[in-house]
């Protein structure tokens, strides 16, 4: 939406009846559930099932934040929700052919959905010389769309078209030749459809930002960063560069950043996937008189940056570096492989490390190192000591894959003397991008850690190959899983105890540690019985020893966005905002279990007994099965059930003589059969208005069955009263046509009458004058 603007928002949902709040990341943005007019059905005001109306205040920044949907069933799991000053209008259908092509605004944005087999058209105006930037979001703001963009000149012609950008979604660049209307489709790359293929398409003049160099540096320095993309603000040309044959442009800005204790939490205006959660960045936007670009990570370098420097496409080019450092540079152009050489001395270990693909580049870095050595006749030979393609540790099981193809090792000096690196992209012989930079980190070893914390549904295991969208919903002494996802750093590999802080009173939750060789445990909320509803922010923190100092780092917060199927299609998962969890209003949990003791010690082959107590809620007579989750390996726990009623058993775990020696979290886990009813009240709601109409209805058929007998009454009167009518009618025409007949017969009298007269009145003597006078004056009379 568009800042200082009130509009209409449909929220599509799983599970969450009675939605009445919408909650965002900013205060100044906020929404009302629409409220319907009263009809003859529903006498009174009602809400409108998911639907809201949003308003954004004027002084909220453009950018993306996160909306949660709040209903029966607590909170939902996070969407982006993006505020932006331009000019914004909703896609309308039909307008699947060029002649039905919608109108985008002037440097506005257009909001769509793309069915199955869509292909939405839109028009706009451009005049000649324009650099438009046609940029379509999807990906990044949660979609399933993988957009495809088409250009047409007015009379149909293809001019352009573009697939795959930035996190997989479409920009478009096109220098317009003459002044005219023009049209882009959009469709999915293999058209697929529906209402979570989303997305928002801009056609505008504006910046963009395709990279940024130098990539990283270091923690509370402010110095200048080179800005490389299109239409940016005083921009100067780069021909050297292009991407798709389209030019660049460079401009510099000054970039403050903040010191390594405030990078922990990565910003939310932006995707970063689970690969990328454990780097630290902020995020930048370039300012213009067109408005701010699109945002672009800049990272937090571990040593002191050094630019790369060609030529050093070959060993005996490569360029001297002096560890500790982080080299940038950019595996560009095509072919391009990058040689480093430096001094070590025996013992000396480094940390050798590549950052790029998960700065949201496509890239798949290759990292070798060699021995240069000279023998006693000055002949230099090498010897290839270690190589690194993918970092294949997926801390986050399916659903927050942590796998990623930047390559990281511990390297030690094994003599005196020269080291050579080579790095290049493996599919350097077939592509070169300026967008492909590089960190690549030579520096001493700093054990540390990262985390990240992710909503998982109940039971399920980071190993296991499965996944459900959730987020933290408590029932009245229930319980629910937050997993925590460590980025152990540089050989760490010590213990992180995990708190949970801020969480609402009446919700709790223990402590618990990812123990040596580990990267997971579950962090498990429960509420009590008389806890109150809520819904409510919380965040996780981790704490740990390395060597004599105290390390904190906050976790970051994580969110499954689609969930995924295994051989099918991967889960989709990123960073959000924050971690929220809701407490139901009047719901009991079916039942309640209870591990007696915190901290329980046993030695390697030996059995550890824990006494368990279940408190029962729910009406259930099946048996409850108990299973430990998150153990570590060469622990066999021996699986058991509970009776319905049962008030208390034991727990046995065995130990195997190779079990890990350290401090390990890990939780219980039942499971029974159990009758559950979703949302009586609801129902009984519905029961009440179905009879409430059904009552209606009756009572208008009652009466429309009134009005149709009264109708046919009032029918069979008028029929009836319609032939005394005709049969009055006919009597009057007769008696018209008799008084006729009468008043011609009087008339032929009274002729023969005055006849009559006058005969007489000339011959009064004749007597048959005079009879012949009577019998006219009898006619006339007649």
């Amino acid at each position: 939406g568009a800042a200082h603007i009130k509009e209409e928002l449909e929220r599509a949902r799983t599970d969450l009846d009675g939605a009445d709040r919408l909650v965002f990341t900013h205060p100044g943005i906020t929404a009302k559930q629409v409220i319907l007019e009263p009809t003859e059905f529903d006498p009174q005001p009602r809400p409108a099932d998911g639907k809201f109306t949003v308003s954004i205040a004027a002084d909220v920044p453009p950018g993306m934040y996160e909306v949660r949907t709040v209903g029966k069933y607590g909170v939902s799991n996070p969407r982006y929700f993006v505020v932006d000053t331009r000019p914004e209008v909703n896609e309308t259908e039909p307008n699947s052919r060029v002649d039905q092509a919608n109108e985008v605004p002037s440097g506005g944005v257009v909001n769509g959905v793309s069915g199955g087999a869509d292909q939405d058209f839109f028009q706009f105006p451009a005049k000649k010389g324009q650099r438009l930037l046609i940029d379509c979001r999807a990906r990044r703001i949660d979609s399933r769309l993988d957009p495809m963009l088409v250009l047409y000149d007015a009379h149909g012609n293809e001019l352009a078209s573009a697939h795959d950008g930035s996190h997989r979604d479409t920009l478009l660049d096109y220098t317009v030749p003459a002044d005219g209307l023009y049209v882009v489709e959009v469709h999915d790359f293999i058209y697929g459809g529906g209402p979570d293929y989303f997305y928002r398409l801009a056609v505008n003049t504006g910046p963009h930002v395709d990279f940024i160099f130098p990539p990283a540096g270091l923690p509370g320095t402010n110095q200048a960063y080179q800005f490389y993309g299109r239409n940016l603000p005083g921009g100067q040309p780069v021909p050297a560069l292009t991407i798709d044959g389209q030019p660049l442009e460079v401009v510099n800005a000054s970039i403050a950043l903040p010191m390594a204790a405030e990078g922990d939490r990565l910003p939310a205006g932006t995707l970063i996937e689970p690969a990328a959660s454990g780097i630290d960045a902020i995020l930048y936007r370039l300012p213009s008189p067109q408005g701010l670009s699109n945002p672009v990570l800049v990272s937090l370098a571990t040593a002191p940056v050094v630019p790369e420097k060609e030529p050093n496409n070959g060993a005996a080019q490569g360029q001297k570096i002096a560890p500790p450092c982080e080299v940038v540079g950019q595996f560009y152009p095509v072919g391009d492989h990058d040689w480093f050489t430096f001094d070590a001395k025996k013992g000396d270990a480094y940390v050798i490390e590549v950052v790029s693909q998960r700065l949201g580049e496509s890239t798949d870095p290759y990292l070798m190192v060699e021995q240069v050595i000279v023998d006693k006749n000055g002949k230099v030979q090498t010897k290839e000591l270690q190589q690194a393609d993918d970092n294949m540790l997926n801390s986050g099981g399916f659903d927050f894959a942590t796998t990623h193809d930047d390559p990281c090792f511990r390297f030690a000096a094994p003599d005196d003397g020269t080291y050579r690196i080579l790095l290049r992209d493996l599919y350097s012989s077939s592509r070169g991008d300026p967008r492909f930079v590089y960190r690549l980190a030579v520096r001493n070893e700093q054990p540390d850690f990262r985390l990240a914390a992710l909503a998982r549904f109940p039971g399920s295991q980071p190993n296991q190959q499965q996944s459900l969208v959730w987020s933290p919903y408590l029932r009245k002494g229930g319980s629910d899983a937050i997993e925590i996802v460590a980025f152990r750093r540089d050989g760490f590999d010590g213990e992180i105890v995990v708190t949970a802080e801020g969480l609402p009173p009446g919700v709790t939750a223990a402590p618990v540690t990812i123990g040596p060789g580990r990267n997971s445990a579950a962090l498990i909320l429960t509420a009590a019985d008389n806890a109150a509803a809520t819904v409510a922010p919380f965040r996780v923190v981790g704490k740990s020893k390395i060597g004599t100092s105290e390390v904190t780092h906050a976790a970051r917060a994580a969110s499954i966005v689609w969930a995924g199927q295994p051989g099918q299609f991967n889960a989709r998962s990123r960073l959000s905002g924050e971690l929220v969890l809701a407490v139901s209003e009047n719901e009991p949990a079916p039942f309640t279990l209870q591990a007696v003791g915190s901290v329980l010690e046993m030695s390697r082959a030996g059995k550890i007994e824990i006494p368990v107590s279940m408190t029962q809620h729910g009406d259930f007579k099946g048996n409850v099965t108990l299973s430990a989750v998150g153990l570590p390996p060469n622990i066999q726990p021996a699986n058991q059930q509970m009776n319905a009623g049962q008030g208390e058993t034991k727990f046995t775990l065995n130990l195997q003589t190779n079990a890990p020696l350290g401090t390990f979290s890990f939780h219980l886990l039942g499971t029974t059969q159990y009758s559950y009813r979703h949302n009586p009240e609801a129902a009984e709601a519905a029961a009440k208005r179905q009879a409430d109409v059904e009552k209606i209805v009756a009572e208008r058929q009652a009466a429309l069955k009134a009005a149709n007998n009264n109708k046919n009454s009032v029918t069979q009167s008028a029929q009836q009263a319609d032939a005394e009518m005709k049969r009055t009618q006919q009597a009057l025409q007769t008696a018209k046509s008799n008084a006729t007949a009468a008043e011609a017969k009087l008339k032929t009298a009274q002729q023969s009458l005055a006849q009559a007269q006058a005969a007489l009145d000339d011959d009064k003597e004749n007597k048959s004058l005079a009879g012949a006078l009577d019998a006219a004056k009898k006619n006339a009379a007649a």
